[in-house]
């Protein structure tokens, strides 16, 4: 049975490192559209790959449920395999259970390299509303922005050197008043993907030529959210 990974660019070193772990040397595509906060674009990018995909028996999809943006998409002559989360933060945290535990009872941001050197990190974000706005107005903007959140989680997952972004993301919990945390990852539930099992109650196994329902993403309730 041939077996392919479909990966969010976010994911990519995670990923590659889980997939040297297991010894799996499955053909890997990543998904590069910047789409997470639109789900249906995001679903329109993930489609065409999908559709793209022609010798596959089976499809792993590095993703998380993402906003509903899987609801709607069709399978080709694959069978598709995707993790039962919310999104890619609760997969590198091991759980969602894991990853809202670690927030403390609280609301808070995660941040890996890969989130960070995106074109649309909070880096550039906040760069660009300081260049837009005039001084005053921008922190008004920025603080309104972030109101809700109390801390700033840096997740070490072990596929790149944490301490290469620490001064920068120190500097943006201290911009934004946050409380400051390296968190550990958990690989695990990247490594169950890859190699297996399956089991119902965290992964989504959609059989061929079918279209995913707003039935088949349902998400157990997180513990702490």
């Amino acid at each position: 049975m041939k077996t392919v990974i479909l990966c969010c660019a976010s994911l990519e070193k995670e990923v590659r490192l889980a997939m040297a772990r297991k010894e799996i040397s499955y053909p890997l595509h990543i998904l590069t559209d910047n789409n997470h906060d639109v789900p249906n674009r995001l679903r329109e990018a993930i489609q065409r790959e999908l559709d793209g995909i022609q010798d596959a028996d089976r499809v792993l999809m590095a993703f998380g449920t993402c906003g509903g943006a899987m609801v709607g998409l069709r399978t080709g002559n694959f069978q598709l395999i995707l993790p039962r989360v919310d999104d890619c933060l609760s997969l590198l945290m091991g759980s969602m259970e894991q990853r809202y535990a670690a927030l403390q009872g609280g609301f808070g941001i995660f941040l890996t390299e890969s989130w960070l050197s995106s074109s649309r990190s909070m880096e550039n974000e906040l760069e660009r509303i300081r260049r837009v706005y005039p001084p005053k107005r921008a922190e008004t903007i920025i603080r309104l922005m972030y109101r809700n959140f109390d801390s700033l989680n840096v997740i070490d997952t072990g596929a790149y050197p944490v301490e290469s972004i620490l001064p920068r993301t120190q500097a943006l919990a201290e911009q934004l008043h946050l409380t400051y945390r390296v968190v550990p990852g958990d690989s695990r539930y990247l490594e169950t993907l890859l190699a297996g099992p399956w089991d119902a109650g965290r992964f989504i196994c959609i059989p061929e030529n079918t279209v995913i329902t707003d039935a088949d993403v349902l998400l157990p309730p997180a513990a702490g959210k």
